[in-house]
């Protein structure tokens, strides 16, 4: 599955600008909804009281990652009840990252962790997130599933798993909104490692984002003064993926942000059916 993603995101969005890039400030801030361009400020101020705020990412991309660390920092500082939920870490692990929260996993076993998790050369993309989660206690929870469980979806179909595997998991379809089947549709033809069939893929990314979403919706149930902050691929950031899930079980106020690179503005064209906010790097 993860080859799945590194191709697909890699198409489909570009890098983001580093924090030392940022200042002075040189991007670009697309409100969807109207077309026009906003500040930093301005859309800290639109997303601070929010229920969730999903922000979309390229994996391998550590300019996305400077830009969701950017955005969490200014949240936390305006809103000391925060919550980041990371589609890298498996729901299983939160005894540990909570330990990571409150400095009782050091990084060793924070690294260990995350390889077991996604992927270990991955972890210098994310360590500024998890330090800066780390120094400030902020409640960290793992969102997914064990990745093997949705690249046996992928390449076989959800009938494929066995039954105790399938005990603990919603039961999925591509019976989905016309427009998002169309959009994994261009994302499966792209793929040049697509090992199942077109059902099979788009099984696994409507298992991934209900997971995702049922977790999220489970702490944002035993936690009401929270604001959750949600990282995630921006296949499943998009409003279609994790945040429809999210709202067919409990109503909530929310935002998405979608990083995307200047040099990519003649690419596929992000609209508000899939974000609020289009950040744009111009750098």
């Amino acid at each position: 599955m993860k080859q799945y993603f590194s191709m697909i995101l890699f198409l489909s969005l570009m890098g983001c600008a580093s924090l030392n890039l940022l200042s002075p400030f040189t991007d670009s801030i697309i409100n969807l909804r109207t077309g026009e361009e906003v500040s930093f400020n301005t859309l800290i101020h639109n997303i601070k009281n929010v229920r969730v705020v999903i922000i979309g990412e390229t994996h391998n991309q550590k300019r996305h990652h400077d830009i969701q660390l950017k955005i969490i920092q200014e949240i936390h500082r305006k809103n000391s009840l925060i919550t980041v939920g990371m589609e890298m870490f498996q729901q299983k692990s939160n005894e540990y990252l909570e330990k990571w929260s409150y400095w009782k996993l050091d990084e060793i076993e924070m690294k260990l962790l995350f390889s077991k998790n996604w992927t270990k050369t991955y972890y210098p993309l994310y360590v500024d997130i998890l330090r800066f989660i780390r120094d400030e206690s902020i409640p960290l929870i793992g969102l997914n599933i064990p990745r093997k469980v949705t690249h046996k979806i992928a390449t076989k179909g959800f009938k494929s798993l066995s039954k105790e595997e399938r005990s603990s998991l919603p039961r999925v379809s591509c019976d989905i909104p016309q427009n998002y089947r169309s959009y994994l549709e261009e994302v499966y033809e792209l793929n040049s490692h697509k090992k199942g069939s077109f059902e099979n893929f788009c099984e696994a990314q409507v298992l991934w984002d209900s997971v995702m979403a049922y977790h999220a919706v489970q702490f944002l149930k035993e936690n009401q003064d929270y604001q959750l902050i949600i990282l995630a691929g921006s296949i499943h950031a998009q409003r279609l993926g994790i945040l429809a899930r999210i709202r067919e079980r409990m109503n909530v106020t929310a935002r998405i942000i979608i990083p995307k690179a200047g040099e990519d503005q003649d690419d596929r064209k992000i609209t508000n059916a899939e974000a609020d906010y289009l950040w744009i790097m111009n750098d």
